[in-house]
């Protein structure tokens, strides 16, 4: 197997043995054309969509790194984004092979427009 930008241990990132409810943002290992890429996730349900991911056969092994990520929907989705554009050196996911997300929770377009509005 080869590994790409596999996730790395981060004391600002927990390896929990059980993962608790709530908001949180993930990241963990998906294999992708027999290469281990990083998968970024957000959910209010952080548990319930990490064991779907599971049970879909998305997670490859490995660690799952879970972080807590604000109150909202919205804060949780920028955070996404950022952890998203630190694998792919800043560059939108669709222009990078860096991970496994197809999408960003926040375009361009999206977060310029939340800056011009003050929201971010």
């Amino acid at each position: 197997m080869t590994y790409r930008t596999a996730p790395q241990s981060n004391p600002r990132w927990n390896r929990p043995r059980k993962i608790a409810q709530g908001n949180l943002i993930y990241l963990f290992n998906e294999k992708v054309d027999g290469v281990l890429l990083p998968y970024v996730g957000q959910s209010g349900n952080g548990r319930g969509r990490l064991l779907t991911h599971i049970r879909k056969g998305k997670y490859a092994g490995g660690e799952i790194l879970v972080k807590a990520a604000g109150n909202n929907k919205l804060l949780r989705e920028l955070a996404e984004r950022s952890r998203i554009r630190e694998f792919t050196g800043g560059r939108n996911v669709r222009a990078s092979d860096a991970v496994a997300n197809l999408v960003s929770p926040i375009s361009d377009a999206r977060y310029a427009l939340l800056k011009r509005e003050g929201k971010i």
